[in-house]
């Protein structure tokens, strides 16, 4: 596999949640599973969030160089971005508001992206190095 063909693929996961995320946020009264829990919501948008801070996190280091620390800050503020144009474009649709604690979740599942940011760069990059410079390096 050529690397910019690696690239591009690895960026469309992280449109699609992207996409995922905006389009529930569009809705009024989305899906929401009952967790049994007090703030499950909450729960709901960090686990969101990490799974977003993730995807973020592999796509970014397949386009960029960028050292483990660097990769988890870039997450951090990547989800918390996302999370402000997510409460934000919410504010808007009918029947929901933006809450500053689901932002605080969404901040939260970043930071757990962030943490794990730095195993799937690790994974990642072993995982290409055997298998995309490998190829790319044959006509």
């Amino acid at each position: 596999m050529q690397e910019h063909t690696y690239r591009r693929l690895m960026s469309l996961p992280v449109l699609s949640a992207m996409i995922a995320v905006s389009i529930v946020s569009h809705m009024s009264r989305p899906p929401q599973p009952d967790l049994g829990i007090e703030f499950g919501d909450k729960v709901l948008h960090a686990a969101a969030y990490t799974i977003l801070g993730l995807l973020f996190a592999a796509a970014l280091d397949a386009w960029r160089d960028v050292g483990a620390r660097s990769l988890a800050l870039w997450t951090i503020l990547f989800c918390a971005l996302f999370g402000v144009y997510d409460e934000i474009h919410q504010s808007f649709i009918p029947n929901r508001f933006a809450d500053v604690f689901d932002w605080m979740a969404d901040c939260l599942g970043g930071v757990f992206a962030a943490l794990l940011s730095g195993r799937v760069q690790a994974k990642l990059r072993g995982w290409r190095s055997k298998h995309i410079h490998a190829t790319s390096a044959t006509p």
